[in-house]
């Protein structure tokens, strides 16, 4: 029986040293990746993983995580890199 969760997700992508971060707002909750588009798929790997994780242990996905520091929240403000997605697992 497949199990289908929908959730809207606020990323902020920031550039680091060695590439770039995908910083979920909603979930604290991160990966990295050379480039955005590699960012954006680690992290969805990373979010899709974490939802299997907490169904297979029988407790509401992603319920033992809290939203971003302020500082990410802070970041958005002045920054252009953020992207509002829609996320099914």
């Amino acid at each position: 029986m497949a199990i289908d969760f929908r959730f809207k997700l606020s990323i902020l992508l920031l550039r680091e040293a060695d590439g770039w971060v995908a910083q979920c707002l909603d979930y604290d909750i991160t990966a990295q990746g050379q480039t955005i588009a590699a960012a954006k798929e680690a992290f969805a790997r990373t979010f899709a993983g974490q939802v299997v994780v907490d169904v297979q242990r029988g407790v509401e996905p992603l319920t033992g995580f809290n939203s971003a520091p302020l500082e990410y929240w802070s970041k958005l403000r002045k920054g252009p890199q953020f992207v509002s997605v829609n996320f099914k697992c």
